[in-house]
């Protein structure tokens, strides 16, 4: 079944109370103010990363306007931020950060790549921060500094022209009054508002889809693109992002996609790169029944084959990608046209999902149904224009059944 999934935004306003950015911020629930602790903090950017990129949508959540993203250091070192849109994320460094060398050299190739960085809870202990040169944006804790501090530290700041001040936790208006006078800005806080949480579902991924391999793959001088749709074909869940994320305004383009062939080449490799990357990252906890996995890949290869036998009215590709499609909404616990809205594809496979008899592929769609429940009088006459007969078609039942058993076997969690 779905796993709900969250993320929550809290807003930067700037000096006319307009909301100039927001932060992301990592929530387990729907409540604003709770989130189960994870062990590692590398997971909660990972996590926020992800329900915003590949589940909310980085686009719904923004507004057009830059994120602020918590990242460690271990996730700094590792280039974590580079696999990101610089024009859409401020890389904000959490205060336990060593500004040794290697971090130093990893903000400057930020920098040098076009990306914002801003400094979180900078103290009036560590005034003399060494990367303060480098910082755009410069945050100062209200809750952990006092007003003396506070203006020392705005002194200081003000020396490094680069660097914007955010009061960050104003909680009272004469918080804010005072922030203003102190030539602050932008302005963070309960004060102004409390996060506001998107949430989302995510399918669970295919187990035996190996990420890494994908990445080797990706990397590789000249990747095998059909190889990788193989691969990405075999996971519903990874179909899925990579089809939304051909919705967003990078990539979004008159026509309807066809294929998972056809979204990988929208998106390019070094876009799949990323998206592979950050998947690479998140650990899932717990993995829902793969039932309903295993059967959308069935019906896939059922509609596939179905295809074959009729080339020169359907296109097997996209027909395997009906069939993988076709139960995403029993997935994500909503409804399909629920899905297909957040999905760039053809007229024909969209009508086809919804029930629309307009298109050929309905009656292919359907006879793959009928093969699957056992309803071989239907399936014959829906097959009638196939031209093959019931042993044809209960062959490419049967062979689609062990194909699915093969490429994900049912798995109890």
């Amino acid at each position: 079944m779905p796993m709900d999934v969250y993320v929550a935004r809290q807003p930067i306003l700037d000096r006319k109370g307009e909301a100039a950015a927001f932060e992301l911020l990592y929530r387990s629930s729907s409540s604003a103010n709770w989130a189960t602790p994870l062990d590692n903090p590398d997971d909660a950017t990972v996590d926020v990363l992800v329900n915003a990129l590949l589940h909310v949508g980085l686009e719904r959540i923004s507004d057009g306007k830059p994120c602020f993203v918590n990242f460690t250091q271990s996730l700094l070192l590792r280039r974590l931020p580079h696999q990101l849109p610089p024009d859409n994320i401020v890389v904000e460094l959490l205060e336990d950060i060593e500004p040794d060398p290697p971090v130093i050299d990893a903000c400057f190739e930020l920098k040098r790549n076009g990306y914002k960085i801003a400094l979180d809870d900078v103290t009036f202990q560590n005034i003399d921060h060494p990367l303060l040169e480098l910082a755009d944006y410069v945050k100062i804790d209200f809750r952990q500094t006092t007003p003396a501090e506070r203006k020392v530290m705005v002194e200081k700041t003000k020396t490094f022209k680069r660097a914007k001040l955010v009061a960050e936790k104003v909680e009272t208006w004469s918080e804010f009054e005072e922030a203003k006078e102190l030539c602050f800005e932008y302005f963070q806080g309960y004060f102004f508002c409390k996060p506001v949480i998107f949430k989302s579902r995510d399918i669970p991924h295919n187990p035996l889809t190996s990420l890494a391999d994908l990445y080797m793959e990706l990397h590789r001088d000249e990747p095998d693109l059909d190889k990788l749709t193989r691969s990405i074909e075999n996971d519903v869940s990874l179909s899925y992002k990579i089809l939304k994320m051909t919705r967003t305004p990078p990539f979004m383009t008159r026509h309807k996609v066809r294929t998972i062939k056809q979204a990988l080449m929208l998106l390019g490799i070094e876009e799949v790169k990323k998206i592979v990357f950050l998947l690479s990252l998140k650990q899932h906890a717990n993995h829902p029944s793969p039932e309903p996995l295993r059967i959308s890949l069935i019906r896939a290869k059922i509609c596939e084959q179905l295809a074959r036998l009729k080339p020169e009215v359907y296109r097997p590709a996209e027909c395997f990608l009906i069939g993988l499609l076709s139960l995403t909404d029993v997935l994500l616990g909503m409804t399909m046209e629920e899905v297909l809205r957040d999905l760039p594809l053809a007229d024909f496979i969209v009508d086809t999902l919804l029930g629309k008899s307009n298109w050929p592929e309905y009656e292919l769609y359907q006879c793959a149904l009928a093969l699957e429940s056992g309803d071989w009088a239907a399936a014959y006459e829906r097959g009638a224009v196939f031209e093959a007969s019931q042993d044809v078609l209960y062959r490419i039942y049967t062979d689609a059944v062990a194909w699915g058993d093969r490429v994900f076997p049912y798995v109890t969690c």
